[in-house]
């Protein structure tokens, strides 16, 4: 050895999503109509709106909901119109529960994630502590392949 020291850079860890100025949204979901699970999503909506308003370097922009399986994306209008305002530059990050709650089919949920990463839009995985920004790929694709 020649007694240098190579320094890799660390990559940015997920806690530094906590103190950041971020334009904030959540997505939550259920897929039936039954009572409970529409209690569950008022629940969930209004957990994460709490959330969301409790950092002081967050702006929260909205908590899209939907009532629907999460097969296939195109049958989510909640889905549809976050995505929507991602294109129009308005989230920086959103936050869900679970993978499985952002949607069921793995390859739409992957290819999803991954064009919200190219346009700089972190999700955040509320369950497993997962920020797609930093997570490598090969570990999101097993995480929607499980899910």
């Amino acid at each position: 050895m020649s007694g240098y020291v190579i320094e890799i850079p660390q990559e940015k860890e997920n806690s530094t999503i906590w103190s950041q100025q971020l334009r904030v949204a959540a997505y939550c979901r259920v897929s039936t109509p039954y009572e409970e699970q529409q209690q569950s999503l008022e629940k969930q909506i209004e957990y994460f709106t709490q959330y969301i308003k409790r950092n002081p370097f967050w702006r929260f922009v909205a908590v899209y909901a939907d009532n629907a399986s999460g097969l296939h994306a195109k049958n989510r209008p909640g889905y549809q119109k976050m995505l929507r305002d991602c294109r129009k530059g308005k989230i920086d990050l959103i936050l869900v529960k679970s993978l499985s709650r952002f949607g069921r089919d793995a390859k739409e949920t992957i290819t999803t994630i991954r064009r919200l990463k190219q346009m700089g839009i972190g999700v955040y995985v509320e369950m497993g502590g997962i920020n797609t920004l930093t997570t490598p790929d090969s570990i999101i694709d097993l995480y929607a392949a499980f899910d």
